[in-house]
């Protein structure tokens, strides 16, 4: 069709089709809100509403996802190098990441915590924005090393997966045992910093070349513990909770401090 202004979806099943240039998207309203969303490219702007599935072009697509932004479908990156940007702001945002094929990643994002997941594939890159970006782990044994402020590792099947995560203020462990090890005077800066995850048992590595200050504020019934631990120089404290043991310094001389 041509000369069409607007566009007026009916199926539950519908799909927006990104032009092979690069592409602009943003995603900041419900499904039945009269604005949905967006998408540019080049001086162009179209918006669009009552879509459940977003496809990128052949070229690069960048989805903006705000914090109101709702899909029940899929955001499919297509190919090029994609991104997706994470609501800014304060509120918990919760990232998952599935597997990952040819440089692409799939997984999912809730723009609140309380919002629906909306998932994705095709992606390259995701860019966390919040100040409580908050990364859910698999549902394996796995091992996580914190190597830099609110960046790291998780790995799991032996080491055979391996995802390296950026800007992720708060960390969760999935339904086994998770294992967490900070690395020098780095920290998580979010409000509940590392949670072990629903079950497992769950442990926390401290740093072996400083100094570091443990605080067990609660023991629930199922001996999970809650509370932070402050590196000497680290210039904050990592909160924890969901966590059955604590490892202070492993070399030289401890000097590591419980307090209840």
């Amino acid at each position: 069709f041509t000369n069409i202004k607007t566009i007026t979806p009916r199926s539950t099943q519908d799909t927006l089709q990104g032009t092979n240039v690069n592409n602009t998207w943003t995603l900041t309203g419900a499904e039945t809100d009269a604005i949905q969303g967006s998408i540019s490219w080049g001086s162009l702007t179209q918006n669009f509403t009552r879509m459940n599935k977003l496809i990128g072009g052949t070229l690069n697509d960048t989805f903006s996802i705000g914090s109101a932004g709702e899909l029940s479908g899929l955001i499919d990156g297509g190919s090029g190098t994609n991104e997706i940007e994470g609501p800014a702001g304060t509120g918990i945002v919760i990232w998952t990441y599935g597997e990952t094929i040819g440089g692409y990643f799939s997984g999912s994002i809730k723009p609140t915590d309380t919002a629906t997941a909306i998932p994705f594939s095709n992606i390259s890159n995701i860019t966390p924005q919040s100040t409580e970006d908050t990364f859910q782990g698999p549902d394996e044994v796995a091992i996580w090393t914190i190597n830099d402020n609110n960046a790291g590792t998780v790995t799991w099947n032996g080491e055979a997966n391996f995802i390296n995560f950026t800007d992720m203020n708060n960390l969760i462990g999935g339904n086994q045992t998770d294992t967490f090890t900070i690395v020098g005077l780095n920290k998580l800066t979010g409000t509940n910093g590392i949670n072990g995850g629903s079950a497992g048992t769950n442990e926390i590595q401290g740093p072996n070349s400083v100094d570091t200050a443990w605080t067990i504020d609660t023991i629930d019934g199922s001996n999970y513990a809650a509370g932070n631990l402050m590196s000497t120089g680290a210039g904050g404290a990592t909160a924890f909770s969901n966590i059955k043991k604590v490892i202070g310094r492993t070399t030289g001389i401890p000097e590591n401090t419980i307090t209840r």
